[in-house]
C-alpha cells in the first residue's frame, strides 16, 4: 500500500550513480528494479528479490535506494544496518551506496508517539553518520510518488502529504567514485519528484 518514487528518479539515480542498483524495500508488484528487497522471499525470489534488506550483505558493494515503510520496527533497524554495511565497506575498501527516502524530521521528536519518536531517531542518526554525503529536502508540495493503492483508485499518482528527505550514505570509495556527478543531481532529483497528480487529473478531466 506504501507509495513508491517515480521511475524517472530511478534514472536520475543510475545516471548519477553507477551500479549495479538494487531496490531495497518493494514487491513484485511495484519494484522499479529487476532486483529488490522484499517481505516474502520464499515465493518473490522467482521475480528477482533478494529477500529481506535487513539480512542482505552488501559484500559486493554497488548501491542501494531504500524508500522503507514509515513504522518503528523497519526504520530503526535500516539505520543501523546501512551504518554496519557501510562500516565494513570503508575497512574493505568497497564502493558502497545507500539513497534513503523518508520523511523529513527537522528536529529530535520528544513526543510519546512512538511513530513520530522513531521516525526522527533514525532520520537524526543518518544525517549525523560520518557516510552522510547529501540531504536533499523537498517540502511537501513539490513533490508526489506513484499511488501504493492505485488498484484500488482511479488515479496513479498522488501529491505528498508531509516533507520527504532524500539522504545520500556512501563508503570512502562510493565518495571517491561518483563525488562529481553527484554535486550535480539535486536539480534533477528535484524535476523527477514533482508530483504528477495535478496533471494526471486534468487529463482525465479533459478525457471525460
Amino acid at each position: 500500500m506504501q507509495g513508491a518514487i517515480h521511475n524517472e528518479v530511478f534514472e536520475v539515480l543510475k545516471s548519477s550513480i553507477e551500479g549495479p542498483w538494487i531496490e531495497g524495500f518493494a514487491s513484485p508488484f511495484n519494484a522499479c528494479l529487476d532486483t529488490f528487497g522484499s517481505a516474502f522471499p520464499d515465493i518473490d525470489w522467482h521475480f528477482g528479490s533478494i529477500g529481506s534488506f535487513m539480512d542482505y550483505i552488501f559484500r559486493q558493494g554497488g548501491c542501494c535506494e531504500a524508500n522503507p515503510p514509515f513504522s518503528p520496527g523497519v526504520m530503526s533497524p535500516m539505520a543501523h544496518h546501512i551504518e554496519r554495511q557501510l562500516d565494513w565497506a570503508d575497512q574493505n575498501d568497497v564502493s558502497l551506496t545507500f539513497v534513503v527516502v523518508v520523511p523529513t524530521a527537522k528536529e529530535l521528536c520528544s513526543e510519546e508517539k512512538t511513530v513520530k519518536k522513531a521516525a526522527s531517531i533514525s532520520f537524526q542518526s543518518m544525517l549525523s553518520s560520518s557516510h552522510c554525503r547529501k540531504h536533499i529536502y523537498l517540502a511537501a508540495r513539490e513533490h508526489g510518488y506513484l499511488e501504493g493503492s492505485q488498484h484500488l483508485r482511479p488515479t496513479q499518482f498522488k501529491q505528498s502529504v508531509y516533507d520527504t528527505s532524500i539522504i545520500l550514505l556512501q563508503s570512502d570509495k562510493g565518495r571517491e567514485a561518483s563525488h562529481n556527478k553527484i554535486m550535480k543531481m539535486t536539480e534533477d532529483i528535484k524535476a523527477a519528484f514533482a508530483s504528477r497528480h495535478k496533471e494526471e487529473l486534468k487529463k482525465r478531466r479533459n478525457k471525460d
